[in-house]
């Protein structure tokens, strides 16, 4: 069934506004004008925690859930985590786009939120850049090449992976399509890791 698209607003007097929540911080995300609702979550730091806050002040948790119900592989594209009814009914928020928002920053239009790592799990918000879905859709490709050759991701630092990103864009539009298929295991962790890897075109 298709998710309806709605409205999220930052309304001024709660623009940066934040609060404890069990003992979990969470900051303000945005406010949907059909149902009053604010939504706040964390910053994706152990999991992601959301809180629905009703006009009265009530506060709900809504917990972030994948379509396959967290049964996850973070060396695979799994599903993204999602906070179901974090607005209210059928008024879902992705758990990447929470945790970016709740961070102060926006979305521009036609703009997508990126995990770095390829973990659609890893919603903190150091693994997550918002890029367009022409560079979202490269990058992915960088990292399946990576795990079709073993490599987990994951535990990957992503100061290396964004270096490695940039490198693999420089040599995919310097060399064939053959000799780009062709790169082995040894050379993609040379491109991954070693500071002073001569680009080979």
């Amino acid at each position: 069934m298709r998710q309806r698209s709605f409205e999220i607003v930052r309304t001024p007097e709660l623009e940066g506004s934040s609060f404890l929540f069990n003992n979990v911080l969470v900051r303000y995300v945005g406010t949907c004008p059909e149902t009053g609702i604010s939504f706040y979550c964390n910053n994706g730091e152990g999991g992601v925690v959301g809180v629905r806050v009703y006009p009265d002040g009530r506060k709900v948790n809504v917990n972030a859930k994948s379509k396959n119900n967290g049964n996850t592989y973070c060396h695979s594209k799994e599903d993204y985590l999602q906070f179901r009814h974090a607005f209210g009914r059928d008024k879902n928020i992705l758990a990447a786009r929470a945790v970016y928002m709740a961070a102060g920053r926006t979305i521009p239009q036609g703009m997508t939120i990126d995990h770095i790592n390829g973990c659609t799990t890893d919603n903190y918000i150091g693994n997550l850049r918002c890029v367009s879905n022409e560079i979202n859709n490269r990058d992915g490709g960088f990292l399946r090449k990576l795990r079709n050759n073993g490599f987990y991701t994951s535990r990957v630092e992503r100061a290396i992976l964004l270096r490695y990103f940039d490198r693999m864009a420089y040599i995919k539009d310097h060399i064939t399509s053959y000799r780009y298929k062709k790169l082995t295991e040894e050379q993609l962790r040379a491109i991954l890791y070693d500071p002073d890897f001569s680009i080979p075109v």
